[in-house]
């Protein structure tokens, strides 16, 4: 994320904003879920309370920088209200060299950033509504009306 903000010509400020979303977003992702779900809204699958619980945790503590909130609550599943911000960090989650599963196509997206940004976010939203519908899973709304936004932009 940070390499990504300096590339962009981001100012020092976005730079440790952008920094911390990609240390945080995960930062309760091994917490058991009953002390997930408190601070969770409902709706959201186990998989995934550990984002929105993260983003209630930090405004708890006082963060009330609503874009950083929006991308950690979101960073898994994407928002329609996305900044850039919160679209990189999603890119970023899906793209992790760490993830073994579709290794050589997500190392091609990766190395197509930062700078085609529209096209790499349609893929990966491609390869996550996909996976999710593959799967009989749960696609949230907001995955898919993020994905109506950057298909009519």
């Amino acid at each position: 994320m940070s390499e990504w903000a300096m590339t962009l010509g981001r100012g020092a400020s976005e730079i440790v904003r952008w920094t911390a979303a990609g240390h945080l977003h995960d930062a309760l992702k091994d917490a058991p879920v009953a002390d997930l779900e408190p601070l969770a809204d409902s709706g959201w699958p186990e998989p995934l309370l550990h984002a929105p619980a993260c983003a209630a945790r930090l405004r708890e503590d006082g963060v009330r920088d609503e874009e950083l909130l929006l991308g950690i609550t979101y960073h898994s599943t994407g928002h329609p209200e996305f900044g850039l911000l919160g679209e990189y960090l999603y890119m970023a989650d899906f793209l992790d060299p760490g993830r073994r599963f579709l290794a050589p196509e997500r190392e091609a997206l990766r190395e197509r950033l930062p700078g085609d940004r529209e096209a790499v976010l349609l893929e990966v939203l491609r390869h996550r509504i996909t996976s999710l519908l593959d799967h009989g899973a749960l696609v949230l709304p907001a995955s898919l009306l993020l994905w109506n936004r950057v298909v009519t932009s």
